[in-house]
């Protein structure tokens, strides 16, 4: 009788054994599984924070009378600011070579009459980039043999004379365009609607051409009160010529 119990104890203690490692071969796999979860979630959070990051280089951005502010230095209102005190103004919307968008053209227009009623002095700079199929017409000394779609090619510029109106080389136009001392309103196509704001420059991006017009209208008269106005004023007087 003995012997049999003791044969029951033997038995009990050898399952109860077998229980408690059992008991910890299945904690270990939560745990592995659990850590493996926290590690794929950090994963993913990366991942996320730098795709976001692309899409949206910018630190700062703002919505501001249906228009889209981007930046990484200013507010609309900072750069707003800055953009009034200054004496002389680049207006310079971007052409196809061999093709002229007369709505784009008619906003660097509104930009000139608005800036000159606010005691600002314009000045012309229109980009003109290669296109597919592009013939460059550049003088001999700047051509090159190969041009790519997209390549600045040339800029003309009256030098805020409107008398005046002279084409000037690639390089000239970029040093212009990189002199954050000189203050630019660029107009260009993108993807969406939106303006992109650093120092000494104002990047205004169209996704279409027939929005054009309204965009610029919008941001000019979050820069001036009286711009809306100015450009009823000469529609009225254009309008009578007419």
């Amino acid at each position: 009788m003995r012997k049999l119990r003791k044969k029951v104890e033997e038995l009990g203690a050898k399952s109860a054994g077998k229980r408690q490692k059992s008991g910890k071969k299945i904690f270990t796999k939560k745990n592995l599984l659990l850590g493996f979860g926290a590690i794929a979630l950090i994963a993913i959070a990366i991942f996320l924070a730098n795709y976001l990051g692309f899409l949206n280089p910018y630190k700062f951005s703002f919505q501001r009378g249906g228009v889209s502010y981007y930046s990484n230095e200013y507010s609309p209102n900072d750069f707003f600011k800055e953009f009034k005190e200054a004496k002389e103004v680049y207006v310079s919307p971007e052409f196809i070579e061999g093709k002229t968008d007369q709505l784009v053209a008619n906003s660097m227009n509104l930009w000139q009459v608005v800036l000159i009623s606010n005691g600002q002095k314009p000045v012309q700079l229109l980009r003109v980039y290669a296109g597919a199929g592009s013939q460059q017409q550049l003088p001999p000394e700047t051509a090159t043999t190969t041009t790519a779609v997209g390549q600045l090619l040339y800029c003309h510029t009256n030098w805020g004379d409107t008398n005046k109106s002279e084409q000037i080389s690639a390089e000239k136009c970029s040093e212009i365009l990189l002199d954050s001392g000189k203050m630019k309103v660029l107009i260009g196509k993108g993807s969406e609607d939106k303006v992109v704001l650093s120092k000494g420059k104002m990047e205004i991006f169209y996704a279409k051409s027939k929005d054009v017009g309204t965009l610029n209208l919008k941001i000019m008269s979050q820069i001036y009160q009286d711009a809306a106005k100015i450009i009823s004023r000469i529609n009225d007087v254009i309008g009578q010529i007419g």
